[in-house]
């Protein structure tokens, strides 16, 4: 025994006799210093997959299953690598684990092309971010509306961000609740990445495409700086000093107008206003940026935010469901910003957003007014932005052929600027 004791000792080994049961453990150097033989052939390393919930944190979620010292620990060597407080419901994790709860890997992944990995020394973890190889194709998709974008981009394989991103694009010009009508078409050249020949993602749109009733509208990306945006062709802003309306994908229940049966009150008024109709829960967009002048239950409006623009322009946002995250009195909001959700508190007899805009003082119809675009930073830039320009052409020449047939004249020359 004392022979085995010294050569163990020679290569760095420490051992522990112990007589009941004459049991060795064995620890190898401070690497492994959790490392004990002989090893339980019972404890297995399972491996746990899950989303984060609803309202959770990282530390709730592993709290539920890990101790404190190892949860906290984790989650500062992941600040370290990634802003734990970033976490959102949805994204992925993995957790390595043994059987008696030691946690001995952590993978994370708030999107397909990246992926933090913490890896357990024992009694810290050393955090890593991985970025896998992939690939960027490019993926065109054109058709015709029936009845709204939403499905008839689902009925061409477009996913839900990608269709929420096209939206936004042109939120300035049409607005995707009022505005569509069948057959209007649209058009789109966006990015898709893979690994291992898998698509994983869909990413940014290059160029896009709207032919309606409405207008007829050209988007191509240009990143000026570090900001990318969207512009024409000839360099404008597709951006505007207000949105096209608060919400995206609802409908209109109510138009602005001086007689309306109210439907409780059931008598004739004016309704200055326009009622969206959508699902209770639905974020509401502030349709430009603002100062917060009132937040609080307003009558038969119930649940309001009132939106102060600038000297000419209020706008006032009511029946919610819940406030905006931060919105208060007092408070500079910017465009898009979520004022709150749809409800129907207040007088009202299904979840709406009851939205009123004012001019000096005066209500307005909202649908009626016009706005000038916001400064172009392609202008200043003109000749890269022409090879943005350029490269979209030839996107169209591939993909027109009889998809504008009956224009007689390219996309590029017939577009609206409105």
């Amino acid at each position: 025994m004392e022979i085995l004791k010294k050569k163990l000792i020679k290569f760095g080994l420490i051992l522990i006799s112990v007589t009941a049961g004459l049991a060795l453990f064995i620890t190898i150097g401070n690497n492994l210093a959790n490392v004990i033989f002989p090893v339980d052939n019972n404890i297995k390393i399972e491996i746990t997959k899950g989303k984060i919930g609803k309202g959770s944190s990282l530390y709730t979620t592993l709290i539920k299953d890990f101790s404190v010292i190892q949860t906290v620990t984790l989650g500062r060597r992941m600040d370290e690598v990634y802003n734990t407080r970033k976490i959102k419901p949805g994204d992925k994790y993995k957790i390595y684990h043994s059987t008696f709860g030691k946690i001995l890997k952590f993978e994370y992944s708030p999107e397909p092309l990246k992926k933090y990995v913490l890896k357990s020394t024992g009694t810290d973890f050393i955090p890593e971010e991985i970025i896998p190889d992939y690939t960027i194709k490019k993926v065109a998709v054109k058709g015709s509306i029936k009845s709204s974008l939403y499905s008839a981009m689902v009925n061409s394989g477009v996913d839900v961000g990608t269709i929420m991103s096209f939206a936004k694009i042109f939120q300035w010009q049409v607005d995707f609740l009022t505005e569509v009508r069948p057959d209007d078409k649209f058009l789109l050249v966006f990015n898709k990445y893979f690994i291992d020949g898998k698509p994983v993602e869909s990413g940014e749109i290059v160029m896009a495409a709207y032919k309606g009733k409405v207008g007829n509208y050209t988007a191509v990306r240009f990143k000026d700086g570090n900001i990318a945006d969207y512009y024409n062709a000839d360099g404008d802003s597709l951006r505007k000093q207000f949105l096209k309306a608060p919400l995206s994908f609802s409908r209109i229940s109510s138009k602005f107008t001086y007689h309306r049966m109210h439907p409780i009150l059931r008598y004739v008024r004016p309704h200055l206003a326009i009622d969206y109709a959508a699902p209770s829960g639905t974020p509401i967009s502030s349709v430009a940026s603002g100062k917060v002048i009132y937040k609080g239950w307003k009558g038969g409006y119930g649940r309001t935010v009132i939106v102060k623009h600038n000297s000419i322009y209020t706008t006032q946002y009511g029946h919610m469901r819940a406030y905006g995250r931060g919105i208060r009195v007092g408070k500079y909001i910017k465009q898009n910003a979520v004022v709150g959700y749809v409800g129907m508190s207040g007088l009202a007899t299904g979840p709406h957003l009851d939205f009123k805009i004012t001019k000096y003082g005066k209500p307005v119809n909202y649908v009626k007014l016009k706005f000038p675009p916001s400064k172009s930073g392609a202008k200043k830039n003109m000749a890269k932005f022409g090879e943005k320009v350029e490269a979209a052409r030839k996107n169209l020449e591939i993909m027109q052929s009889d998809y504008f047939a009956d224009s007689p004249v390219p996309l590029f020359g017939v577009e609206n600027k409105g």
